[in-house]
């Protein structure tokens, strides 16, 4: 017995209801059985594009959707949907019943921590996040440039002050940029994402590249990972609009 869940079964307290993969896993321990959790990642909101994890590949051979839950049962069987789930471990209990708080411990994939700030914890991640990453391509260069023009003063200007200006931009840009590690890693350990291995170089590995691609399935793309590349999408198609159709030209007349 397979459980596909999205990233856990924490709880999600502003949500009316409750976390459906919770309230399947949930419904399913009180029943008695101990199925076995699969995390897929991505999200039912986000296109097929991201949601091509090899956990959303398979709930999508099972059910014709990538959404989750679903309940993966012997000989091909299969039930989607959260209360499609409670409602069938209400009508299939496996033994006597267990306490949904105190049995779920001992689930592959259960989180066992206090799971009630997860959702603002998770806000205040990707909030932070996205802040950091619309100033790599504003805030850092705005500054950079400032305290380059402290230096110049009312002179004209000079290589020293040009030399400041890319040293600060390049202190500055590393210091965001190790923040942003440290945010994605954060938000993985939140939402129970596997931590990356280790992999070679590209010219010593292997051409199928059959482990990178597998490990890619495996970890999905997480909120974090999609805004810092939107907000690079969005900074370089900014100043290409800027350099093609408002910068001007150059050249004499």
């Amino acid at each position: 017995m397979r459980l596909f869940v999205c990233y856990g079964t924490y709880r999600v307290p502003v949500r009316p209801g409750g976390h459906p993969c919770r309230n399947a896993e949930r419904a399913l321990i009180a029943a008695g059985h101990r199925p076995e959790v699969i995390r897929c990642y991505g999200a039912r909101s986000l296109p097929k594009l991201f949601n091509r994890t090899r956990g959303r590949r398979e709930v999508l051979r099972l059910t014709g959707s990538h959404v989750v839950p679903v309940l993966a049962l012997e000989h091909g069987l299969s039930i989607a949907g959260g209360r499609e789930i409670v409602a069938w471990a209400h009508a299939n209990p496996a033994g006597p019943a267990v306490s949904s708080t105190t049995g779920g411990s001992a689930v592959a994939g259960d989180d066992p921590r206090p799971a009630r700030f997860v959702g603002l914890q998770r806000t205040v991640l990707l909030s932070a996040t996205t802040l950091i990453a619309i100033n790599i391509w504003t805030g850092a260069p705005l500054a950079a440039l400032w305290v380059g023009s402290r230096v110049v003063g009312q002179r004209l200007l000079s290589m020293t002050a040009v030399f400041v200006v890319i040293v600060t931009l390049a202190v500055l840009v590393s210091a965001m940029t190790f923040a942003l590690i440290r945010l994605s890693a954060r938000y993985d350990r939140l939402v129970g994402r596997p931590a990356g291995k280790p992999t070679p170089v590209p010219w010593l590995r292997s051409m199928r590249a059959e482990d990178t691609d597998l490990l890619r399935s495996e970890r999905g793309n997480t909120a974090v990972e999609m805004i810092v590349v939107a907000s690079t999408v969005t900074g370089i198609v900014s100043l290409e609009a800027w350099f093609l159709f408002f910068a001007g030209s150059p050249l004499p007349g």
